[in-house]
This record gives C-alpha cells, sequence and structure tokens, in this order.
C-alpha cells in the first residue's frame, strides 16, 4: 500500500465522517428540515478523493522513472515538459523539483476521474491494460467497474454542474446515506486495486 493509497484513505474517512454527521442531524430534525446537501457535498469530495489519488500516485511513478527507479514506458516519451526545466543546470538532477513542478501544472488542468482520463494517466507509468487488471483484481468484470464508475462520476456531475436538479420537474434528484456510502465503497475498491497495479 502506497503513502499515496494511505492519504485517499484519509480523505475518504473524512467523506464516512460527513455521511455519519448527516445520519446523527436527520435523527434529531424533523422531515420539514432538508439536509440533504450534506451528502450530496459527501459524493463530491468522494469522487474528488480519487482524482487527487491518481494525481499524486501518477506524479509520483513519473518521478521515479525520472530518477531511474522504475522502468520507462511509452506514455512517459510522450510527455512533454518545458525545456526551461533544464535552464542553468549543469546535470539533469538539479532539474527535479522543476519538472515535478511542471507536472503539477500541467495535470492540474485535468480531471482523473473518468475511467478514460485515468487509464490514460496511468498509461504514463505502465503499460498493464488497467481496467482488465482492476477488474481482475476486484473479480468484475473490467466493463462492469467501468460502468460502475461512469455511474458516479456522472452522479457527482450532476451535482457540481447542475445543482443535482432534475431538469423534467425541477427539483433535486433524490439522495440517500446508503447511495453516497456505496459510492465510497466502490472508490475505495478501484483506488485500491489502482494502488497494486502502478504499485509505488
Amino acid at each position: 500500500m502506497s503513502r499515496y493509497f494511505d492519504a485517499y484513505l484519509e480523505n475518504a474517512q473524512r467523506v464516512r465522517s460527513l455521511i455519519g454527521f448527516h445520519d446523527s442531524m436527520s435523527a434529531n430534525l424533523t422531515s420539514a428540515v432538508d439536509i440533504s446537501d450534506i451528502l450530496r457535498a459527501a459524493h463530491v469530495l468522494s469522487v474528488s478523493a480519487l482524482d487527487s489519488f491518481i494525481h499524486e500516485l501518477v506524479r509520483a511513478a513519473l518521478m521515479d522513472i525520472f530518477d531511474g527507479k522504475r522502468a520507462d514506458v511509452p506514455g512517459y516519451s510522450r510527455l512533454r515538459v518545458n525545456l526551461g526545466n533544464f535552464t542553468g543546470y549543469t546535470n539533469i538532477s538539479g532539474s527535479r523539483n522543476n519538472v515535478e513542478n511542471d507536472i503539477r501544472v500541467q495535470h492540474g488542468y485535468l480531471a482523473f476521474q473518468h475511467p478514460d482520463k485515468i487509464a490514460d494517466a496511468v498509461r504514463c507509468v505502465s503499460e498493464v491494460k488497467l481496467w482488465d487488471e482492476v477488474g481482475s483484481i476486484l473479480s468484475e468484470p473490467a466493463k462492469q467497474v467501468k460502468q460502475h464508475l461512469i455511474l458516479v462520476v456522472e452522479r457527482r456531475n450532476k451535482i457540481a454542474h447542475e445543482a443535482d436538479i432534475d431538469p423534467t420537474f425541477g427539483v433535486r434528484w433524490p439522495i440517500r446515506s446508503d447511495d453516497v456510502l456505496g459510492v465510497v465503497e466502490c472508490v475505495d475498491r478501484i483506488s485500491g486495486a489502482i494502488d497494486q497495479i502502478v504499485d509505488l
């Protein structure tokens, strides 16, 4: 287990605490008080935890390749870095921090949430067929694992970009604690499998 997965698990625990807070509050309030947005926030944070995990895991693996600690792969060779990173340095290791910051900036514009985008990121550090391997670890067909994640991300997008409003009726889509706990468990399993595959 990498320290990046440990950080993911800490973030996932924050999401579980938020769900617990919602449930505790709900038990003491009448149904007239709607606090379901706490669950919506938890859903968004769960996907954010996955996104952050992939960013950090892939960045660290890229730097391991840069440092010669991990085998080079074609995806790594296709990365573009600013030549200014190397200006003024007599050896390539002196520019390491600049290269790492360049990767952070470039990846900072990307979201690693959708299965295809996550596979693109992992392809920079590994030639593995990511979702086939994830499916194998989870004992589920790769297509099913990807579909679960797509549904999680689509709901996150509805919450983040559409205020979780059903356009047909102009009301928010329903959400329950069990729904969001299921999201966290799904993301936990996928993140854990990816951590094993990238193997830092």
